[in-house]
């Protein structure tokens, strides 16, 4: 019997590839379809993100630009303001120059009036002390003469009090003249009292003396 012949593998293989060669290319399908679906799906959320970076840079832009406003509307309020202050401390520093000088001159005219009420007060305090110490050596001196007055009355009261009896004693040893006559005044003669034909001879020296400088006292003293 003779020996079967051996088919070549290459003729076995051919004739199987066709066959093993569709698996193949399904799963290489499958596997790109994955890849397909995740890159779409990585793409879809990088495309996601994009929006989501381009809305908050956009978002970003609006703050950026109304912080740069809002920057600039501060900014000119901070010059204006620093304006305003600077012309207010000029203005202030103006006022204060006008007031101090007004003050400084409602100084001067007060020390001048009060200068001059001083001299006016210290001229009439002066002038009262000098009236005081008159008046002080006056009422001494005033005092020194009621001392003597009084001394003096001391001294006459004594020979006053007998004058009036010794008159009369030397009086009844003369003869009565006429009446006088209602209404009218003794007549003397024409001369003074210590003439008066009553006293002189007939009282004594002492008791005309006394009565002299009674009257005169009562005199002073009057």
């Amino acid at each position: 019997m003779a020996p079967k012949k051996k088919e070549p593998k290459s003729t076995k293989v051919a004739a199987e590839g066709p066959v093993s060669a569709l698996p193949s290319v399904g799963k290489k399908e499958l596997y790109l379809q994955k890849e397909h679906a995740a890159l779409t799906e990585h793409v879809n959320v990088c495309a996601q993100r994009a929006r989501q970076f381009q809305w908050e840079s956009e978002f970003l832009d609006k703050e950026a630009q109304q912080i740069r406003e809002t920057s600039k509307v501060y900014l000119s309020y901070l010059t204006r303001r620093t304006v305003r202050r600077q012309n207010a401390i000029v203005s202030l520093n103006d006022q204060n120059r006008v007031d101090l000088a007004r003050i400084k001159q409602q100084k001067a005219e007060l020390v001048a009036q009060y200068t001059e009420r001083e001299k006016a007060v210290r001229h009439q305090l002066l002038e009262r002390e000098t009236k005081l110490r008159l008046i002080s050596k006056e009422a001494e001196a005033m005092q020194a003469w009621r001392e003597l007055q009084l001394e003096q009355l001391t001294r006459i009261r004594v020979p006053l009090a007998s004058a009036p009896h010794a008159c009369c004693q030397h009086r009844r040893s003369f003869p009565e003249g006429p009446a006088p006559v209602p209404g009218s005044r003794p007549s003397w003669g024409g001369g003074s009292l210590l003439s008066s034909p009553f006293l002189p001879g007939h009282c004594s020296q002492g008791a005309i003396v006394a009565f002299a400088g009674c009257l005169q006292l009562l005199l002073l003293l009057a």
